[in-house]
């Protein structure tokens, strides 16, 4: 995220990708490397606290985090803190973040 790397980012998020932004929107995997790919979001500082991993079985985890965020938002400069809950499942092509959810703090 921090770097703006489509190809890793790609690879991380699942086709099937369901993400609820702190705003209450659904988006999917397109519209999430869609503001990457057209500047829309520039993240200069992604500082990750309270980080918890919980498995649900071999192939599934739920990470929860705390995020202090700053950067760019369609050119306008911010600075947040948020936090996230994701749903990682392991598939033949490695972890692959299945579903996140975002809340401001």
């Amino acid at each position: 995220m921090l770097a703006g790397d489509l190809a890793a980012l790609d690879r991380l998020l699942d086709d099937e990708l369901v993400f609820t932004d702190q705003a209450g929107r659904t988006l999917g995997k397109a519209d999430d490397l869609s503001a990457y790919r057209s500047g829309l979001l520039r993240l200069s500082r992604a500082d990750i606290l309270d980080r918890a991993i919980r498995m649900a079985g071999d192939d599934a985890a739920v990470v929860t985090l705390r995020a202090e965020l700053a950067g760019r938002w369609d050119g306008t400069p911010f600075t947040a803190a948020f936090r996230y809950t994701r749903m990682w499942r392991r598939t033949d092509a490695g972890w692959r973040m299945l579903a996140a959810h975002c809340s401001g703090t």
